[in-house]
């Protein structure tokens, strides 16, 4: 019991931890909005998909195996990123990954298309980085949150509830 414990401290530990240093808290995106983000940008198969704070892995699974994407995601908190590997080795996810890093030292030059489900102060960093870092036609798909200097490329509300947003970097 004491060893669960301390596990489960060690767990609460590590989650506050990533909050604090990236901003983004543990939410998990529909998959309904997941594919309808993704079926709207039309990805070519093969194409690099990255999910900053990937949870449990959901929005990797579903770019790897309906739509074909080479998937990568990115994630600190150590909960999450157990659920995650676990979440991909179930559904034989072979051409998707988590990496344990920090969302913000994620390489976006290499991603054709980018998700992600933050906040607003998050996003903020986010945007210098998409900016800075991403090339030209690849796409960033913010479930809720708006990058606050751009206008988006579509705006795309799903069953009155999901909320994402895409741009598409020139």
């Amino acid at each position: 019991m004491i060893i669960f414990l301390w596990i489960f401290w060690l767990l609460l530990i590590s989650t506050a931890y990533a909050y604090s240093t990236t901003n983004a808290p543990l939410f998990f995106s529909p998959k309904k909005g997941i594919e309808a983000a993704l079926k709207f940008i039309n990805p070519r198969r093969g194409a690099v998909f990255f999910d900053l704070g990937c949870g449990s892995g959901r929005s990797l699974i579903i770019a790897e195996k309906k739509f074909g994407l080479h998937s990568t995601g990115f994630e600190l908190a150590v909960t999450s990123y157990l659920i995650g590997i676990t979440n991909l080795f179930l559904h034989k996810a072979k051409d998707a990954d988590i990496v344990f890093k920090n969302l913000y030292k994620a390489p976006l030059g290499k991603a054709d298309i980018v998700f992600c489900f933050l906040n607003t102060r998050a996003m903020e960093k986010i945007e210098k980085k998409f900016e800075l870092e991403m090339k030209p036609g690849s796409w960033l798909i913010s479930y809720c949150f708006a990058l606050e200097k751009r206008k988006p490329t579509k705006k795309n509300v799903l069953e009155n509830k999901y909320e994402f947003y895409l741009y598409e970097h020139s």
